[in-house]
């Protein structure tokens, strides 16, 4: 790999709305960059319209049930984000290292969120994209 990071960590600046959905709520926006990773599916592979679909009748469409599955494996394993990372990293081709996902999450885990963000939105990879492709299934 020889890829790097399309800003830097502390560029947080670059993106104001990426900006202000990481100060406000960094860890909804990790989770938010997890489903998007994986295209509309939570963690481990589980498909959202299958999680969603029992609870259509409390408004859950499209990527719900995948936000509302990583949420909970956030909540019971705060360190995966820094595997999340990793697939950031593994799926651009950028360099880096699990210890340096580890330093990064350690030194400010708010600001690695938003270049996460950043990185995704660079590579045409959006939450409403992602949304819509569930959406037409």
């Amino acid at each position: 790999m020889s890829g790097n990071w399309s800003t830097g960590l502390f560029a947080i600046f670059d993106d104001l709305s990426i900006f202000i959905y990481g100060l406000g709520a960094s860890r909804c926006l990790a989770i938010n960059n997890s489903v998007v990773l994986g295209e509309g599916k939570a963690s481990f592979g589980l498909d959202s319209a299958k999680i969603a679909g029992p609870f259509q009748c409390a408004g859950f469409i499209g990527t719900d049930g995948a936000f509302c599955v990583n949420c909970a494996v956030c909540t019971c394993l705060p360190c995966v984000y820094i595997l999340w990372r990793g697939d950031v990293r593994k799926k651009f081709g950028i360099q880096g290292s699990f210890m340096g996902d580890l330093f990064a999450a350690l030194c400010c885990a708010c600001c690695a969120i938003m270049q996460d963000s950043r990185e995704l939105k660079i590579h045409g990879l959006a939450y409403g994209e992602v949304q819509a492709k569930t959406m037409d299934k």
